[in-house]
């Protein structure tokens, strides 16, 4: 809603909040979209390792976005170290 600005005006700032208290307690869509926010640089510095750690964390628990969010970073930055997520990924 907030990063889209759906219903409400747009902020995202407040998105990034929102995804963050969500990704805390587990929910792979909100790791995917916070990794989204942090590679992108939407509300937040741009930092393409913590999008990677929590597009691990949503890989790990079986969640297919964070899987290619995961794979697509190891393919577009291969000098990040997103390898060390796949040894306990069941890959796609």
């Amino acid at each position: 809603m907030y990063r889209d600005g759906r219903g409400v005006d747009k902020d995202e700032v407040r998105a990034v909040n929102w995804y963050r208290l969500a990704a805390e307690q587990g929910y792979s869509d909100a790791q995917v979209n916070l990794g989204l926010m942090y590679e992108e640089g939407l509300g937040v510095l741009k930092d393409e390792m913590e999008a990677i750690s929590w597009y691990c964390r949503a890989a790990e628990q079986g969640d297919s976005d964070g899987q290619m969010e995961t794979i697509l970073m190891s393919i577009l930055h291969p000098l990040q170290p997103v390898n060390y997520c796949f040894a306990s990924v069941p890959l796609l």
